[in-house]
């Protein structure tokens, strides 16, 4: 895997934890230049300094290594955090049962909103 592809993954990973390239050179004991260069992908790194890394970031090493953030869901309840020992939740999107019903729910609002609004006459302004 390209050092720059690891380092994209290790800042993706970061920035989802709200963890600066300060906070990380510090947990690391290296500076915050040299902690950026590895994010860049400009300096090698070892599987020590990826273990440490995927350490302080509170991810399985192969986890980080095959990071998407596509798959992620950016803004999780602290309920979810408590559950979820990564602070990450994978959307792998819904069964076709569970997406059936959300879509029916929508609809049956749909249709509440368009009969509150003849109640009101039209009127959406309140």
């Amino acid at each position: 895997m390209r050092q720059s592809s690891v380092g994209s993954k290790i800042k993706q990973v970061r920035e989802l934890r709200n963890f600066t390239q300060d906070y990380m050179a510090q947990r690391l004991e290296i500076s915050q230049a040299m902690y950026s260069k590895i994010e860049r992908g400009e300096s090698d790194i070892g599987l020590g300094q990826l273990n440490k890394i995927a350490k302080e970031l509170d991810i399985d090493l192969t986890h980080l290594l095959t990071f998407d953030s596509s798959l992620m869901i950016k803004k999780i309840t602290n309920k979810q955090l408590a559950e979820h020992t990564t602070g990450m939740v994978v959307n792998h999107g819904l069964p076709d049962d569970e997406r059936k019903l959300f879509e029916r729910m929508l609809a049956d609002k749909d249709q509440e909103i368009a009969f509150l609004r003849g109640l009101l006459g039209g009127r959406t302004n309140l």
